[in-house]
């Protein structure tokens, strides 16, 4: 009888950033529109100020300053299904995409 194999991995998200490229930047540094709310404290770094977020995504009317600020990374794991012998590879077998974001954010 052959046992089961499978590895589990954390995923973890990750910026885009290259040779004259880069969309990581600091809240405090950030471009953010006029109208988000508390900007001031929220820029400063007793706020969210030392907070790394992307400049990819968030800014909804094209203007080029962030309307919503968006933050790196994922929260999520995976389960892997080893497959075959030495020459085998390995299958997706489950992942738990925004599972757990959506369950630790879910009222009580």
């Amino acid at each position: 009888m052959r046992k089961a194999v499978a590895n589990v991995t954390a995923n973890e998200g990750d910026s885009r950033d290259y040779t004259g490229y880069t969309e990581e930047v600091r809240v405090a540094a950030a471009n953010i529109d006029a109208a988000f709310p508390n900007r001031t404290a929220f820029r400063d770094n007793n706020g969210a100020g030392r907070l790394t977020v992307t400049t990819a995504t968030g800014d909804k009317d094209g203007d080029g300053d962030l309307d919503e600020v968006h933050v790196l990374g994922a929260r999520s794991f995976s389960v892997w299904q080893v497959t075959g012998g030495a020459g085998g590879g390995v299958t997706l077998a489950y992942d738990s995409a925004n599972d757990l974001e959506i369950r630790t954010a879910a009222p009580e």
